[in-house]
């Protein structure tokens, strides 16, 4: 690996695609902690709190799904930028929530977001590194995985306690800004391919997928 390697741009792109990766990551964790608080902020029983989780769940794990369409149909860069641009105001909007019904709509919108990243993280490193960088590029985003569900409660637990529960949200807005910029300056556009998409297929999948999640 020749010198110089972690601060060539596709070096600094990739550690920006794993941040926004951990940040998704952490967020299916981070609410768990401030579910008392935003009970009591939003006038909910546990019931109807629980929506606030399933709902990023649910609709992260339904489009997630989809990565290979839409990145196929914009570019690598243009989904990235796309779907850190929806994370983030989204992030924002669920910080500023003042009903379940707010909170639950905005938490859908964060999950379609945030569900594109992971995935573009692991595409970016495969595409852009060789045999031999990949395993060293890899390893960042093998601690994103790992690390995400160990950071979610403690960073959430910290910001609820010193701070206030709206902030496990608004955490994601420098995240976003810095790796859009990154990603915007640096990130070089790719080929895009028209595929074909079977809308039917998804809406069925759409229906199992999301169903068998809010069952479990």
């Amino acid at each position: 690996m020749k010198k110089g390697f972690w601060l060539e741009p596709r070096s600094i792109v990739a550690m920006a695609v794993c941040l926004l990766a951990l940040a998704e990551i952490v967020d299916l964790t981070i609410v768990a902690v401030a579910i008392p608080h935003i009970m009591g902020a939003l006038g909910c029983n546990i019931q109807e709190v629980s929506l606030v989780t399933t709902s990023y769940i649910v609709a992260a794990a339904v489009f997630i799904m989809t990565t290979g369409f839409v990145s196929s149909r914009l570019g690598g860069k243009k989904t990235i930028l796309l779907s850190t641009l929806v994370f983030g105001i989204s992030s924002v909007l669920c910080g500023f929530a003042s009903s379940l019904n707010e909170m639950v709509i905005f938490r859908l919108i964060q999950g379609v977001g945030g569900a594109f990243l992971p995935s573009m993280a692991q595409g970016y490193i495969v595409g852009n590194f060789n045999e031999e960088e990949q395993p060293k590029m890899m390893s960042i985003m093998t601690l994103t995985v790992v690390l995400g569900p160990i950071i979610g409660p403690l960073a959430g637990g910290y910001l609820v306690n010193a701070y206030s529960w709206r902030c496990i949200f608004f955490v994601n807005v420098p995240i976003c800004l810095a790796a859009f910029l990154i990603v915007f300056f640096w990130m070089k556009e790719t080929v895009t391919t028209k595929v074909n998409f079977d809308s039917i297929s998804f809406a069925f999948m759409a229906i199992g997928v999301g169903s068998l999640e809010y069952f479990i």
